[in-house]
C-alpha cells in the first residue's frame, strides 16, 4: 500500500482551511487533545475534506505545542522578541511572528541547526520534540514555553491503492484503524516524546522558561489580527471561516481532559 506523511505548513497555499489549527493560541494543551480536535474538524467540515481530495486521508494530527527556542538571548517577555530573526515553518506562523514585531525567516526544520549556529537566525518556533528530532541540543540555550500554536500533519494513502482493498476489509480498517483513534495515538506519542525531550534538554543545560500569563496575553493580543485576517480571507472565498474557528475553540474545550 502506498501512503505518505507530511506537514501542511510545508505546502503553502494547499491547506488554507486546515490552517485554522495554526491560529495563534487556539491549539493549546496536549498534542493528543489538539490532534483529536483536528481530526474532528476534518470529519465535520467538507471545506477541510476537499483539501485532501484525490487521496485517501487516513488521519490528521498535530505535534506538541510550539515553543520559542533561542541561543544566547532568553525570551522572558513580549518585548524581548521584537527585532529577533525567528525561523517559521508556515505562512500562518510567519504572520504570527511578524505581528510580534519580529522578523520571520522561512526555513525547513533540518536547516535550523546550521542557521542558529551561524547566527542567521536568533531562534525558532518549533515543538519541543523537534529539539530531539533534529538534534538541536548543542545550539539551543533557552526554551520559552507559551503554547503559541502547533504543527499540522497529514497521513494519506494513494486512492487507487485504497480502492484495491476489498470493501469488507476497508470497513474494518476504517472502523478500527483510521481517523480519531490514530489521531489520538499520534498525539500521545508526541506528548511522550515532549516529556522525554525536556528531561534530556535540561540535563544538557538548556533552560526552560514558562511565560507568565500577563506576558502571554501580550503575545496573544498582538496576534489577534492573524486570526481575524484568516477568518475574513476564508469568508471572502465562500468558506465558513468564523464557524470553523468557533467550532475549533469549542472542540478544544471539550477535548481538554
Amino acid at each position: 500500500m502506498e501512503s505518505g506523511r507530511g506537514l501542511q505548513g510545508y505546502n503553502a497555499g494547499k491547506f488554507p482551511v486546515s490552517a485554522v489549527m495554526e491560529m495563534p493560541f487556539l491549539a493549546q494543551g496536549s498534542a493528543e487533545e489538539m490532534s483529536i480536535t483536528f481530526q474532528q474538524l476534518y470529519e465535520e467540515f467538507p471545506a477541510i475534506q476537499e483539501e485532501y481530495e484525490g487521496t485517501k486521508p487516513l488521519w490528521l494530527h498535530t505535534s506538541d505545542a510550539y515553543a520559542i527556542i533561542t541561543k544566547d538571548e532568553k525570551v522572558e517577555n513580549f518585548e524581548d522578541v521584537k527585532g529577533m530573526k525567528i525561523r517559521s515553518p508556515s505562512v500562518q506562523t510567519s504572520n504570527m511572528i511578524e505581528s510580534w514585531g519580529a522578523t520571520s525567516v522561512s526555513l525547513p526544520a533540518p536547516d535550523i541547526y546550521d542557521s542558529m549556529q551561524k547566527g542567521v537566525i536568533d531562534g525558532a518556533i518549533i515543538p519541543v520534540t523537534a529539539i530531539e528530532d533534529f538534534n538541536l541540543y548543542d545550539v539551543v540555550d533557552y526554551v520559552t514555553i507559551g503554547d503559541f500554536n502547533t504543527a499540522l500533519f497529514y497521513v494519506t494513502m494513494n486512492k487507487e491503492s485504497w480502492n484495491e482493498i476489498p470493501n469488507q476489509d476497508q470497513k474494518i480498517i476504517e472502523q478500527e484503524l483510521l481517523g480519531e483513534p490514530m489521531a489520538s495515538l499520534a498525539g500521545q506519542k508526541f506528548d511522550e516524546l515532549e516529556q522525554e525531550t525536556e528531561v534530556e534538554a535540561k540535563e544538557q543545560g538548556i533552560e526552560f522558561y514558562e511565560l507568565p500569563e500577563e506576558e502571554i496575553n501580550k503575545f496573544e493580543n498582538a496576534s489577534e489580527n492573524v486570526t481575524q485576517n484568516w477568518i475574513e480571507d476564508m469568508e471572502s472565498q465562500g468558506v465558513e471561516g468564523q464557524k470553523i474557528y468557533n467550532r475549533a475553540e469549542e472542540l478544544m474545550t471539550d477535548n481538554d481532559k
